[in-house]
C-alpha cells in the first residue's frame, strides 16, 4: 500500500511538473490557462490520493479535500478565461 501510495505522490508531482513546464513554453494566454487549470487540478487530486492511502486515519478529510480541489478548480480557471475573453473583446 504504501509503495501505490509513492506512485499516486510522485505521479502526481510530475503532471503538475508538467503542466508548469507546458504553461512556460506555450505563447497563447488561453493555452496556458488550459495546461495550468487541467494539470494542477488533477495533479493536485492524484497526490491528495496518495496521501489518502499513507494516512488513512484522516480518509474523511482527504475525501472532502480531494472534492473541493475537484469543484473549485475548473470554476476558478472558468472564471479567469471569462475575464480574458471579456477584457479582449471590448478592445
Amino acid at each position: 500500500m504504501e509503495l501505490l501510495a509513492n506512485i499516486f505522490q510522485y505521479s502526481g508531482m510530475v503532471i503538475i511538473a508538467f503542466g508548469t513546464l507546458c504553461m512556460i513554453f506555450y505563447r497563447d494566454d488561453l493555452v496556458k490557462l488550459h495546461f495550468a487549470g487541467v494539470s494542477d487540478t488533477i495533479g493536485t487530486a492524484i497526490l491528495l490520493i496518495g496521501y489518502a492511502m499513507k494516512y488513512p486515519e484522516h480518509l474523511i478529510k482527504w475525501i472532502f479535500l480531494i472534492f473541493l480541489i475537484l469543484i473549485t478548480g475548473p470554476i476558478a480557471t472558468m472564471a479567469i478565461s471569462k475575464g480574458f475573453y471579456e477584457k479582449t473583446q471590448k478592445k
